[in-house]
């Protein structure tokens, strides 16, 4: 039997690229996707949009909470054997999601499985920076039963709550491989940058230092 892939994308105001990513997630060529769109609060036309797809997304609102709040809620409506997200301005490849899943079905001993990311958008993108190993929720899948070892994403967490959940993967001994291929379009626009990285810095900091708390040993 075929593997059902949950998709959980988060959306705040996200009209206008939306519809790039709900039809790159439907393009998948894996036959057995599930998507579920977490409207955390939009003020703009994202109901619409994501409403217009019909049966082929679910579709759930919650007041703005937040990132790490949106994805958990996905979550919990979401009832694939494995999962996966996108933010809602990216684009996924059409093997993305069977290539991925070759590797968890074909290796037992990995956990987590990236791939690589372009970036690319209306901003200027220097060409070492072009294209990334992806450490992020974008180019993430997993099984569930992986996912809820770690546990949900933390809600505190204003920027970053990815990067605080993966930490804990790592304190538990996950086992991450990072695909060569290509399989994310990460979309770099004006709405994406400026004063949000710069907000990241002390959160990313804080997240880092709590980390090496965890680790520390209680004699040090």
């Amino acid at each position: 039997m075929t593997p059902t892939v949950s998709v959980v994308i988060a959306a705040f105001d996200a009209e206008r690229f939306l519809a790039d990513t709900l039809d790159s997630v439907i393009a998948q060529d894996h036959p057995a996707l599930e998507i579920v769109l977490v409207d955390d609060g939009s003020t703009d036309a994202t109901p619409a949009v994501a409403q217009s797809y019909g049966d082929a997304v679910t579709y759930v609102r919650q007041e703005n909470r937040g990132l790490g709040a949106a994805q958990n809620l996905g979550l919990s409506v979401a009832r694939g054997e494995y999962v996966s997200f996108v933010d809602a301005d990216d684009v996924w490849l059409p093997t993305k999601t069977s290539r991925e899943l070759a590797v968890l079905t074909d290796r037992p001993a990995v956990d987590l499985v990236f791939a690589h990311v372009e970036q690319f958008g209306t901003a200027t993108i220097p060409d070492a920076f072009r294209v990334l190993p992806g450490y992020s929720t974008g180019t993430l899948l997993l099984s569930r039963p992986t996912f809820d070892r770690v546990g949900p994403f933390s809600e505190t967490v204003t920027v970053g709550p990815f990067l605080e959940w993966y930490l804990r993967a790592l304190d538990l001994g996950l086992r991450a491989v990072v695909l060569d291929d290509v399989l994310m379009r990460r979309r770099v626009h004006e709405h994406n940058m400026g004063v949000r990285l710069r907000e990241q810095q002390s959160e990313y900091l804080r997240i880092l230092k709590a980390a090496m708390d965890r680790r520390r040993s209680p004699t040090d």
